[in-house]
């Protein structure tokens, strides 16, 4: 019982109260790139998530079994970036030989995930958060999840915003803007959730 009252708290802390994009602004690259198409925006939020997982569990290894035994702690965001690095080449290469659809839905929109400060974030929180391996992937994949859904709805406000009366100087970034503060103080309300 205990142990699922902290996976539901967890889960709610990454997902909501500390969501990477709309409450630390962490990522927002694809986040505003991928805004028109709800398709590309879950496309591209499925890849942040199974890269953040994957480099949650992989830098929590090479962490706690190579850089703390070795006292090698100095080397942590180079050791990060390159594993991030390797991860995102990987999953690169399985999409473009295996699900092209999926590969095509995200176009040139893929290489952000190279410079996606969202993914070192979570590697850096469960490095100073001293977390396991498992927790650490645990995180990983529940703060994706949030970036996926902010994601997800940020494009379907895009894409509801494309065939609204909008003044003209309101057009473009700065209907995107508003609409994305909006989304972003709406996250933000969860903030005082104590559980």
């Amino acid at each position: 019982m205990d142990s699922v009252f902290s996976f539901i708290s967890l889960a709610l802390t990454a997902i909501l109260v500390e969501n990477f994009v709309l409450v630390k602004f962490l990522g927002v690259c694809p986040f505003v790139s991928s805004n028109t198409k709800p398709s590309s925006a879950a496309a591209m939020g499925t890849s942040v998530l199974l890269v953040m997982t994957a480099a949650s569990a992989g830098c929590a290894l090479l962490n706690n079994y190579v850089l703390v035994p070795f006292g090698l702690q100095y080397l942590r965001i180079v050791a990060f970036l390159i594993i991030i690095l390797v991860i995102v080449t990987l999953f690169d290469m399985l999409l473009r030989l295996s699900m092209h659809r999926l590969y095509s839905l995200m176009g040139r929109n893929f290489s952000m995930l190279l410079t996606n400060c969202a993914i070192l974030g979570v590697v850096l929180i469960n490095t100073s958060s001293q977390s396991g391996i498992l927790m650490s992937t645990l995180y990983g994949l529940l703060a994706g999840t949030g970036f996926m859904i902010a994601m997800v709805l940020y494009s379907l406000i895009a894409e509801r915003l494309q065939f609204a009366d909008i003044p003209a100087a309101f057009q473009g970034l700065p209907v995107a803007m508003i609409s994305a503060a909006l989304l972003a103080l709406s996250f933000m309300g969860f903030t005082g959730l104590r559980i």
